[in-house]
Order: C-alpha cells, then structure tokens, then sequence
C-alpha cells in the first residue's frame, strides 16, 4: 500500500462506491455509515475516511471516452484504498468497453488489486424477491447473475436481503477491515495508550471483601458487568481496586480506564475502542 496522505495529522482512507442506480438507497447509507466510523473506529487508528460516489464527486462535463472516462478521472479507482459494489436487479448502463459502468469500475479495481494489492475489493448482492415486469428488466437481472456466476475466483462476494442488513453488514465489515489492514500501525503506540487510561489513585481504601466476591461471581458468568450507586459511593475505587487485584495475581495483563462524557453509551464506546480488545 501506497503511503497514505496526511491531512489534520490522520491519515486518509478513500474508499469508492459503484453500483447500478437501483440500489440508491443502499448508497445513501454509505455516509452516514462512514460518518459514524469516522467518530468511531477510525478516530482511534488516526484516520479518516472519505467515500467517493459519482453523485457527489462527478460534475458535467464532456471527455474523450464519453460520461464513463470523466467518472474514471474523478473516481480514480486505482488509487482508492477500498472499492464496494453493490448490485441487486440491474446491471447497468453499457460503457465502450463493459457491458455497465459498474462493471468497468470494479474490473478496473480487480486490475488494479493485481497490480498493487490494493485496492480491497467488497462486493455486495442484494438478494430481496423481485419480479422482473419486461424482457428488458428479465436481460438486466441476467446480467448480475452472470457476473456473480463469474466473479473472480481470488474474491469472496457477500449477499444481504434489504438495506437495513446491508446498512449493519457494511459497517462491521469495513470495521473488520479497518482494525486488520491498520490496526498493526497502532500496535507501537498501545503503550502511550494505555498509560492515559490509568485508573485514578483513590487516598481513602475501604475493603469490601464481600462484594469483591460477589463481583467476581457475576463477572464469570456474565460477558458484561455493569456497577451502579450513588455518586461518592466508592463505586470506582471498588472497580479498580478490584482490577488492580486481577493485575496483581496475574489473571490480565492490562486494563483500560475510560472516562465517558456524558450521554454517552456503551455503543459509543464499544466501536472507539473495539481493536484493542482484539
């Protein structure tokens, strides 16, 4: 992978979207998904994402190879980092060179991957009950499952059914491909991290060997934990007393103290600091 440009110290993730224009409500979910990842997972690896799609980036204009090569030259699919295809019923818009624009994109970026490695590739197929009304309609959806009948064989496509599942499918999967591809970037700097989330030193200790006991017993038996009291109950020393114990003993190596803000949930959380917990 080339090495990536800087911009207010992040480094910057492109990633591309294409698809055939009836899956719109598929790509008008990318920003969101992208906006919330920003805040989230790419925040703590020090990137920043920017989605690319021909409704946003393209302008009109006149080029030599007709509306396709101008979308190439704003598009520039062979320096993005990730590319997604998304299809469902149609297969697009014939190009000089494809059977659709679609198709032209993603070949350009298999061409590429070649190449370079890079970049990843994510195809998705939208498998909702259709049923096609003309021939031409008929001829469209032929061409998709061609095209997945034929996809290349170094690729792995995936199938969703509606855009609610595309919308949760599409923001682990590029979260999974984020912690992976650089999430070993971060993995020098896990000692500076750590070091900030210290938990904070407490001057009045009061053993509770009692509700150790009874933490300890809920915590064996359950994935997640959650302490509640009155404010000044010593609710955080009796947290952190009873990690520092674990600590002691052995039994983790590390813990993470996080200070929410307020309003803020365990689904804010969770996404922010995900790589770190493998």
């Amino acid at each position: 992978m080339q090495d990536p440009q800087k911009r207010n110290s992040k480094n910057i993730v492109r990633i591309a979207a294409v698809s055939p224009n009836d899956v719109k409500d598929e790509r008008d979910i990318l920003p969101g998904v992208v906006e919330e990842l920003n805040r989230g997972i790419a925040d703590t690896l020090g990137l920043s994402i920017e989605l690319f799609r021909w409704e946003t980036n393209a302008y009109p204009g006149f080029h030599e190879d007709g509306p396709q090569g101008l979308i190439d030259r704003l598009l520039k699919i062979e320096d993005r980092d990730l590319v997604i295809g998304i299809f469902w019923k149609r297969f697009g818009t014939p190009t000089t060179n494809s059977k659709s624009g679609t198709e032209h994109e993603l070949r350009n970026a298999w061409t590429a991957w070649e190449k370079n490695m890079r970049p990843q590739v994510m195809v998705y197929f939208n498998q909702e009950p259709y049923n096609p009304t003309s021939t031409e309609e008929i001829d469209q959806w032929r061409e998709v499952l061609e095209f997945k009948k034929h996809y290349p064989e170094q690729g792995l496509w995936w199938s969703y059914t509606g855009k609610s599942e595309f919308e949760k499918l599409v923001r682990n999967q590029i979260t999974t491909w984020l912690s992976q591809e650089f999430g070993e970037a971060k993995e020098t700097q896990d000692t500076e991290i750590s070091e900030t989330f210290e938990a904070p030193q407490f001057e009045k200790r009061i053993d509770r060997p009692s509700l150790l006991s009874s933490l300890q017993s809920e915590i064996e038996t359950n994935s997640v934990v959650a302490i509640e009291g009155l404010p000044g109950s010593g609710k955080s020393y009796f947290v952190s007393s009873y990690v520092s114990a674990l600590k002691t003993s052995g039994k983790i190596s590390d813990g993470i103290w996080y200070d929410a803000q307020e309003g803020e949930l365990l689904d804010d959380f969770l996404p922010k600091y995900a790589p770190r917990f493998g």
